[in-house]
């Protein structure tokens, strides 16, 4: 009998800045909230460390959304959402600006992604998609 898998809708990803300018480390959880020929949009939520150079810097949470073109394993991707955060106590918000390379099959699995952005000139991240 014919079996017929379904696109994954969430992935997890840690992903780590490639740099000691900027200081940058996540966890996210993502959510395809909308599919179509060209492009799917998620929604994102994480929570980790980030700063910016010679401002501010800590832990805090993110809210974003990403757009991914393509419809097989490579993907152009773009993000933009805030970063909130407290930096001796004081609060900050940033702005999060990504745009880079996603490799992600269809059907699921390994994640793989290098973008460069406002919160870190250069990022590596690798996820799983299921």
């Amino acid at each position: 009998f014919l079996m017929i898998r379904r696109p994954p809708r969430s992935t997890h990803c840690i992903s780590s800045a490639a740099s000691d300018v900027y200081k940058r480390q996540f966890m996210n959880y993502e959510r395809k909230v909308h599919e179509s020929d060209k492009i799917s949009l998620y929604g994102r939520v994480g929570f980790g460390y980030a700063g910016m150079i010679l401002g501010d810097a800590g832990g805090g949470v993110l809210g974003a959304a990403t757009l991914l073109t393509g419809k097989r394993n490579s993907h152009m991707e773009f993000n933009l959402g805030i970063f909130s955060g407290k930096d001796n106590n004081d609060p900050f918000i940033l702005p999060l600006l990504d745009v880079g390379y996603r490799y992600q099959k269809p059907e699921g699995g390994l994640i793989f992604k290098v973008k460069a952005g406002i919160l870190g000139i250069f990022s590596v991240g690798l996820g799983y998609a299921f």
